[in-house]
């Protein structure tokens, strides 16, 4: 290989520093691989430098900048060419979305009195694709027909379920799942033990845990078998909320919030509209980014991590780390991969 080309990442594959380590995100394959600070920085400040200028500026650090740009180029993140300027960079700066909002979960329990179908109805007069309902007591499929029955005029993306295991007939969430094409998953949790493995096997299309999920106090896990890695959410993260942004929900009392977990109502479904509780207040959260959040700033994840403002370190500060995260980002602790 000629020391003139010049190394260059492909325009998919975005380098992110970290405290620590830092982590070459491919929003294409949705992967990453994990480089050291150095190769970061070389990557980024000596963009457009040939092999022959970086060994000049690196010379102690040569056979390990040969080595891990071999490592980049074998897995295709990184190519070599004599005309970099002609591959420019992705612009990761610009997000939008047609609607107001994006996504919403509604929580039902035993005591839940609200109009279901009144907030679904309203969801969709928002332009709302991206609808999640947990159930935190059982129901039979009568009251699942009926929020079929108000989905089906509206037009969504994707529905996620997350059910209470009950002794119904699990062959009607499969007829479901059939004729409503946006049922993206349905969650089964609390299953028995003694039933698990079975339904498992059974219903291989759906998915059945034994984790027992009785209130929202459920959420704000950080981990990263949640993380998101594709364009759009890296784009999103750059300046938003990648929880929050865009985002609406509706408690199991039926309160409007940014989160079932989060605190502050801006009034109730059964006597307000949604598109009326999002004033500027409700919106402050959607640009409570990772770059401003204690710690998490200097996390090499933060972009394709989900964020949690409703369980926090320190409730008196709005951006403090998330409190179900164990990952430290000084040290590379605290998560497996």
């Amino acid at each position: 290989m000629s020391k003139k080309v010049v190394p260059i990442l492909f325009s998919c594959c975005i380098p992110v520093k970290g405290a620590k380590r830092s982590i070459v995100c491919d929003v294409q394959r949705s992967t990453f691989l994990f480089v050291p600070n150095l190769i970061y920085d070389i990557l980024t400040k000596e963009r457009g430098s040939s092999i022959e200028e970086i060994n000049i500026l690196y010379p102690e650090h040569s056979k390990d900048i040969y080595d891990y740009f071999s490592y980049l180029e074998e897995n295709e993140y990184l190519f070599y060419t004599d005309s970099p300027k002609t591959f420019p960079q992705i612009n990761i700066k610009e997000w939008d979305e047609p609607s107001l909002i994006t996504n919403a979960i509604i929580d039902i329990d035993n005591k839940s009195k609200y109009n279901i179908e009144k907030a679904l109805t309203q969801l969709g007069d928002l332009g709302c694709r991206n609808i999640q309902i947990r159930f935190f007591s059982e129901r039979g499929i009568s009251y699942f027909e009926g929020i079929f029955s108000v989905l089906k005029n509206i037009h969504i993306y994707s529905l996620e379920l997350i059910i209470k295991y009950s002794n119904i007939d699990y062959n009607e969430f499969l007829k479901f799942k059939e004729k409503y094409k946006y049922i993206q998953s349905i969650i089964i949790h609390s299953t028995p033990s003694s039933v698990l493995d079975a339904l498992t096997k059974q219903f291989d299309s759906m998915i059945f845990m034994d984790e027992i999920i009785e209130s929202e106090s459920h959420c704000g896990i950080v981990a990263p078998h949640y993380f998101t890695l594709n364009i759009k959410s890296f784009s999103e993260a750059q300046l938003w909320n990648t929880c929050l942004n865009r985002k609406i929900s509706i408690d199991k009392s039926g309160n409007i919030k940014n989160c079932p977990s989060m605190k502050l109502a801006y009034g109730n479904i059964n006597t307000d509209n949604l598109s009326e509780s999002i004033n500027e207040k409700f919106k402050k959260v959607w640009r409570l980014n990772k770059d401003q959040v204690s710690i998490c700033k200097d996390c090499e994840f933060r972009y394709i991590c989900t964020d949690c403002r409703a369980y926090v370190q320190n409730e008196a500060d709005s951006f403090s780390k998330p409190l179900k995260c164990d990952y430290n980002p000084y040290t590379g602790i605290g998560f497996e991969f």
